[in-house]
């Protein structure tokens, strides 16, 4: 079995929402629209969210209440979701002279894909410390540097993700910049796997697709 074959089987099987499970059509819609509007760089209030979809606060509050990868300011405000966030992270995104994070290194594709627009990228790798400097596309990886870059990749279980999502997933998803740094990580993290920008990529688009094909104009 590949490493790609693995990871599909993984999401395949898993169905935890907002992760690798279909949301349905309103939790789509809202989920799309967020990214959207974080990527302006700043808190986004329900009431923007619910104008723009034409739905009423109260759905998008009961939408979003209760669902893992949100966060929110105080006063109700979205500041992350679902690997997008407005608080500094290693893994920095910049577009539109806008800078933004991301939780782990497979999110800089997903926001890419899913906003379908190009990312400046700069994340270390994991174990030498080295930046990585990628161009991502809304359709993949234009730029790489070291062009030898790969990304680790967990799957964890139900209950582990459960217990503490960011350390069974993604605390543990990092750009790795060569070989020997793939080979060091897998050697403390046997239950892992690395993966190719490309396949990353793919996954990521399999992912989107899968969590929000509606909204993306995708059929289910």
């Amino acid at each position: 079995m590949t490493s790609m074959d693995r990871v599909e089987r993984w999401t395949a099987e898993l169905g935890l929402p907002g992760l690798t499970d279909p949301l349905d059509p309103l939790g789509q819609a809202i989920g799309v629209q967020l990214y959207r509007m974080l990527a302006a760089g700043a808190p986004v209030r329900l009431l923007q969210v619910a104008d723009e979809l034409g739905v009423t606060v109260e759905a998008v509050d009961n939408a979003l209440t209760g669902r893992p990868g949100i966060v929110r300011d105080d006063t109700g405000n979205v500041t992350a979701y679902l690997g997008l966030t407005l608080k500094p992270t290693p893994h920095r995104i910049s577009f539109d002279e806008n800078t933004l994070y991301t939780w782990c290194a497979w999110d800089t594709m997903l926001v890419a894909h899913l906003l379908g627009r190009d990312l400046e990228v700069i994340s270390p790798c994991v174990v030498s410390g080295v930046d990585v400097g990628l161009t991502l596309t809304g359709d993949g990886i234009a730029k790489a540097n070291p062009s030898s870059t790969r990304v680790s990749m967990v799957t964890p279980t139900l209950e582990a993700l459960a217990d503490d999502f960011h350390a069974a997933f993604c605390g543990r998803i990092h750009f790795l910049a060569d070989d020997e740094a793939g080979r060091t990580w897998l050697n403390d993290n046997p239950d892992g796997l690395t993966l190719t920008l490309s396949e990353a990529f793919n996954f990521a688009r399999i992912r989107n697709e899968r969590v929000f094909g509606t909204a993306l104009g995708v059929a289910a």
